[in-house]
């Protein structure tokens, strides 16, 4: 299977079986649904497939990216462009978490979270920095404020990149290491859906992730 899903129950709620009249339970006990998503990208594209939605604007100056399956990996094939795709298939929730491998540091590329029309938080790492950029063009041009920008680290391909929203507080991790946490102080954005990213600069390099899963509840 390319793509699995997941759909959790948490937390894990023990009542006793031979009960009357079951307690009403209040909103901070029921349980919370976590769902978790996958994607591998192992088939033979180039499309990544009717799951999968290209965030776009018109009038976009950075867009619209052409996301496409090469050799089991994602790339962007159009620059200079944002190349972001979000999960559609299933109902996220606000807080939320985005992970990749990264198969090309030679320029931006990594995971987003709350894609939507209004924009998307998105990690943008590559071999010697990172980003945490809010970015939209719902305008018709290019606008975006780095919630964190220039953060001097050293990525390398294999190295799973992960980008989470709680609240308004983002967190990056480093093959499961956080190595920053921020906050949006402008609270851009409170709903959306988790994806991928890849920058095409134009010049023949495009990041490039692979490897791709997500959790919300």
């Amino acid at each position: 299977m390319h793509t699995s899903m997941r759909i959790l129950l948490s937390p894990i709620l023990v009542l006793a079986i031979c009960m009357a009249s079951p307690p009403r339970l209040s909103a901070s006990q029921r349980p919370v649904a976590v769902i978790c998503v996958s994607d591998n990208f192992d088939r033979s594209g180039p499309q990544l497939g009717s799951d999968w939605t290209t965030q776009n604007w018109d009038g976009d100056p950075y867009g619209p990216g052409n996301l496409l399956i090469n050799s089991n990996q994602v790339q962007n094939a159009n620059g200079p462009t944002y190349g972001v795709a979000f999960f559609n298939a299933v109902q996220w929730g606000a807080n939320q978490w985005s992970q990749v491998t990264l198969t090309n540091v030679a320029t931006w590329a990594g995971p987003t979270v709350r894609v939507s029309n209004a924009g998307y938080y998105v990690a943008l790492a590559d071999a010697s920095n990172y980003y945490i950029r809010f970015r939209t063009a719902v305008h018709g041009f290019d606008e975006f404020t780095d919630i964190a920008a220039n953060v001097q680290h050293n990525f390398a391909p294999g190295d799973v990149v992960k980008l989470s929203v709680a609240g308004n507080v983002l967190k990056i991790y480093q093959n499961g290491n956080v190595i920053g946490t921020y906050t949006d102080s402008n609270n851009f954005l409170s709903t959306g859906s988790p994806g991928i990213f890849s920058w095409n600069d134009g010049n023949g390099a495009s990041g490039g992730v692979d490897n791709w899963s997500a959790c919300s509840n």
